[in-house]
């Protein structure tokens, strides 16, 4: 392993490393190795996006239902 796919394996958080080094080819190229990393990272953001969408939809759902005062399910 390259120094510079140790330092790219370093920014994935500790308690991740192990499962990521196993599921991954980390002996491939360093640009295979951030390439994975980064569909990661961008998985992590779709998916924090897609969770605020939900809370806001949520406390929109809320406020009608305190508007029009329907009960909750």
């Amino acid at each position: 392993m390259s120094y510079t796919q140790a330092i790219i394996l370093l920014g994935i958080p500790e308690e991740e490393r192990e499962s990521f080094v196993a599921e991954n080819d980390v002996a491939a190229n360093q640009g295979a190795v951030t390439k994975i990393t980064s569909e990661r990272d961008e998985l992590r953001k779709e998916a924090s996006g897609l969770q605020a969408a939900i809370h806001t939809e949520e406390s929109t759902i809320k406020t009608y239902r305190r508007n029009w005062m329907l009960p909750r399910e």
